[in-house]
């Protein structure tokens, strides 16, 4: 009898460890504990979607301000912006707007020193709202256009990641203003920004 409750005891004891050894293992995360996701760019994939691989220079004599509308499905920020041009540009000015005011929010003098290469121009963190509309944009007169070779219309929304692309739109001068013209049968301008869930 001693014999077998002392064997009882053992096992008991045995399993025991083994539970708290498997509780401390399995530990989750305290609440409260931020996530970290990694940062995303929509461009390349969203050209590469939408077929508009055909790409040229224009140099032109007038000035546009150009981008593209897009939709953030999560909470997030952007932490850099990402521009190329086919010159150099040391004040080239970007504006990320509210579509639904047509307002700006904030404006960005991007030095584009290297021509045909990616500039990447930090920026303080900028919070965007999940499934709030925004455009961001460019003014120049030299940059880099896109269609492909059919001539054929992208088909807008196009969603890369957590970003939904609804569409493209310029108007003509060197005003900061709105743009008042959309289109889907090219893309004018590499302009894009670096996205983080939050």
């Amino acid at each position: 009898m001693k014999t077998t409750l002392k064997k009882q005891g053992i096992s008991l004891f045995l399993l025991s460890v083994l539970l708290i050894s498997y509780s401390c293992k399995k530990e989750e995360k305290p609440s409260g504990a931020s996530t970290s996701y990694s940062e995303e760019n929509f461009f390349s994939n969203f050209i590469q979607n939408i077929g508009f691989t055909e790409t040229s220079i224009y140099s032109n004599e007038f000035d546009y301000e150009f981008g593209i509308q897009f939709t953030p499905l999560v909470n997030g920020k952007i932490n850099s912006l990402k521009v190329k041009l086919p010159v150099t540009n040391n004040a080239l000015r970007v504006t990320l707007w509210d579509v639904s005011g047509q307002s700006v929010i904030a404006t960005y003098i991007v030095n584009v020193s290297t021509a045909n290469s990616e500039i990447t121009h930090a920026i303080t963190p900028l919070t965007l709202q999940s499934n709030k509309s925004y455009m961001i944009t460019m003014n120049e007169n030299d940059y880099y256009y896109h269609t492909n070779m059919l001539f054929e219309n992208a088909s807008y929304p196009v969603t890369i990641g957590n970003i939904r692309i609804d569409n493209y739109g310029f108007i003509s001068g060197t005003a900061q203003q709105f743009p008042d013209t959309f289109t889907s049968a090219y893309i004018s301008g590499d302009l894009s920004f670096n996205f983080q869930r939050i």
